[in-house]
């Protein structure tokens, strides 16, 4: 909460006290009470929080010791408990893991206790040159938050056999559409940006690492919901699938619905970070977005100020690429980017400024429900899925694939793939 990350609001919106401790208004967040003598430690809530118990199993709830600095300490972070341990850090550059020797003697059940003494990491913005890299064997592993260029797809599906394989994700990629100011305050204009974008066109730019959707919430998540896509199509057939849109009669009527909305020629400014293929997806929302009548102009931001960047309300951006990754195995987490109480002033989540009564009052009460009852909640979810697309909200347009994709000079079959966290390093042995 100190050193501004942008899931403060887990805590803030959540422990009694923790905004006024956040706002320097105390010294102490009043809600957590410790007991020194016998270890234990209270949390007292605001209101109840089903999902409270995978909160604390946040890395960033992790204990640190007492007198560690309240500022970022990205290059010195403190020491935590795991089979690795950060040896040293070039900002943007590298980083470099060892091996924790005290970790073993900890005996934690299944807990893998690393293979490899030292996992250096660098940093490579330049996804073409990371693939070639890995097919080369010259680096180990592609980063599983990365996707394959296209033109390399080919190449690592014939010549990287046995050491790739796509992992299906909790995630999804939408655009945000900024519903406090024009043009997207408008329903018709996200209506009409809706049926423009060819999800199946921004699978092919994705080199096939997403699944097609119109929906949110991913289909392993509770709650997701299935069918048509509900895009508040004027004939009301509801007829409309992921598949379809995109259509040159979708075209047409998004460009209908853009005129009958006294729209055409509004400015649009989109926004996207200098990597792909997330440039390519918002070049190719920009170019629909001016095939139905606004003026759209890109905007692209270097990676590394992207999140800050259009998280302020200050730049207050119109649209643009984001996504979210599951926090934890719960609807209440996506549902983060479209609940109010997200809005803030800097590192804001909900860029799409959505504030509707109907989605917070439910997402208050559903929010309530402990993780293990979500099954008998589930039909109250996927309604608010089918809800939220028919205001069209956002623009869902895929469920990720992420790539398990090593050299050949790691063992293959015992490397580990977490669906949160990627790629788990402490799994991974060199052959031989």
């Amino acid at each position: 909460m100190k050193v501004g990350w942008g899931g403060d609001s887990f805590y803030t919106s959540n422990i009694v006290g923790a905004a006024a401790y956040q706002a320097g208004k105390s010294k102490t967040i009043s809600g957590i009470v410790t007991n020194d003598a016998t270890g234990q430690v209270i949390i007292h809530l605001l209101a109840p929080y089903g999902a409270f118990d995978n909160v604390l199993a946040f890395p960033s709830s992790g204990l640190v010791p007492t007198g560690t600095a309240m500022t970022a300490l990205s290059t010195s972070p403190p020491p935590g408990v795991g089979s690795y341990m950060i040896t040293s850090v070039k900002p943007n550059v590298s980083f470099t893991l060892e091996k924790n020797p005290l970790f073993a003697g900890f005996h934690i059940p299944g807990i893998p206790v690393g293979y490899v003494n030292t996992v250096q990491v660098t940093v490579q913005t330049n996804a073409d040159t990371e693939a070639q890299d890995v097919l080369n064997n010259t680096s180990d592993e592609f980063d599983w938050g990365d996707v394959i260029p296209p033109a390399y797809v080919a190449q690592v599906q014939t010549q990287a056999k046995g050491r790739y394989t796509p992992e299906t994700l909790a995630a999804t990629d939408y655009f945000w559409l900024n519903t406090h100011i024009a043009p997207f305050n408008n329903i018709l204009a996200r209506e009409a940006a809706n049926l423009a974008v060819s999800r199946v066109a921004l699978q092919r730019l994705a080199s096939g690492q997403i699944t097609p959707t119109c929906y949110y919430l991913p289909p392993s998540i509770v709650g997701a919901a299935s069918g048509a896509c509900p895009l508040g199509d004027p004939s009301g057939n509801g007829s409309f699938t992921a598949s379809s849109l995109g259509s040159p009669a979708d075209i047409a009527l998004a460009t209908k619905l853009v005129k009958k909305a006294g729209l055409t020629g509004a400015p649009v400014t989109v926004w996207t970070e200098n990597r792909e293929p997330f440039e390519a997806f918002v070049t190719y929302l920009n170019s629909q977005l001016n095939a139905i009548g606004f003026k759209s102009a890109l905007k692209v931001v270097s990676s590394g100020v992207f999140d800050p960047t259009i998280g302020s309300a200050k730049v207050d951006p119109q649209a643009g690429w984001g996504e979210w990754s599951q926090d934890y195995p719960n609807p209440g987490d996506f549902y983060l980017v479209l609940d109010a109480r997200s809005i803030e002033p800097v590192n804001n989540l909900n860029l799409g400024y959505v504030n509707d009564p109907h989605i917070q009052s439910t997402i208050i009460r559903l929010d309530k429900v402990q993780s293990s009852d979500l099954p008998s909640v589930a039909s109250q979810w996927a309604a608010l899925e089918k809800y939220v697309d028919s205001k069209d909200y956002q623009l869902n347009f895929g469920y990720e694939v992420s790539p398990l994709f090593l050299s050949d000079r790691v063992d293959f079959a015992t490397a580990v793939f977490q669906p949160v966290f990627g790629d788990d390093w402490s799994t991974f042995e060199l052959k031989g």
